[in-house]
């Protein structure tokens, strides 16, 4: 879907520049304990707009798509931007925006999943996790996620990619007479075929039991080892903000001036 009308608004009301994102979501999510719970489904658009006048920027959000509803938003971002103090480390909208081929961020299996099937999942590892003797299921979600971005610059220019994504976490608690202990573990990916919830709902009562045994370590030095989940957690905060363009451009970012310069090794990606 073409959004550049968005562009057209801001041009006719005065930006110099800017740029526009606009976010659309599909969402499942199921709720659940021993039993399942709640079942909710969600979908909407937002838009997020950034105009400049000069070195002044205006940042308006909607949810309103409606030609009346964009015009609105377009008009606000601007009018901001025009009573905003200069930003001096403005330079202007990213530009050049393009596309690379990225596999396995869309699913369309688990873009299709219906209700019925995400509660057979959940089923699924309530009943991995009630296979230990004295463990119960205490906690959990599953949620399912359909992302399509469009992001857009004053220049004409206007890139879109979909994603899929899915995750479920669920607690356990083993019980013994005169202890108990709780253990949490969950599963994320973009696609259907990665997520083994009997495996995972069976690990979590695995965990528990171990858990009744568990004590607390003095203080000292050890070596850390991190789940490769926890490792990945790390490295989106660490590199989130060095590879957004805004801080390219205004030098805030190691990446600056690094154009065609290797930076990782090839068998790292980041998706």
């Amino acid at each position: 879907m073409e959004f550049t009308r968005i562009a057209d608004s801001l041009i006719r009301f005065g930006a110099e520049d800017g740029d526009y994102m606009v976010t659309r979501g599909d969402d499942l999510i199921v709720d659940f304990a021993d039993k399942v719970k709640a079942i909710r489904f969600t979908s909407g658009y937002r838009i997020y707009i950034r105009a400049s006048v000069g070195k002044r920027v205006g940042f308006y959000t909607s949810s309103d798509l409606s030609r009346e509803g964009v015009e609105e938003a377009a008009k606000t971002a601007v009018e901001i931007a025009k009573v905003s103090p200069e930003d001096p480390y403005w330079v202007g909208a990213p530009r050049g925006l393009g596309l690379t081929d990225v596999e396995g961020i869309y699913d369309s299996r688990l873009a299709e999943l219906t209700p019925d099937e995400a509660i057979d999942m959940v089923m699924s590892a309530i009943e991995g996790v009630s296979s230990r003797p004295g463990v119960r299921p205490v906690r959990g979600s599953l949620r399912v996620g359909v992302r399509e971005y469009t992001i857009g610059n004053l220049n004409g220019e206007e890139v879109s990619r979909r994603g899929t994504s899915i995750f479920i976490y669920i607690s356990g608690r083993a019980e013994e007479p005169g202890r108990s202990a709780v253990y949490t573990d969950f599963q994320n990916s973009r696609s259907l075929n990665r997520v083994k919830p009997y495996e995972l709902g069976r690990e979590v009562g695995l965990k528990a039991c171990e858990f009744l045994d568990a004590k607390t370590i003095s203080t000292g030095s050890y070596d850390l080892i991190l789940d490769g989940r926890v490792a990945a957690s790390i490295f989106s905060v660490m590199l989130s903000q060095a590879v957004s363009a805004d801080a390219v451009q205004i030098g805030r970012s190691p990446l600056a001036g690094k154009i065609g310069c290797k930076l990782l090794s090839e068998d790292v990606t980041f998706v």
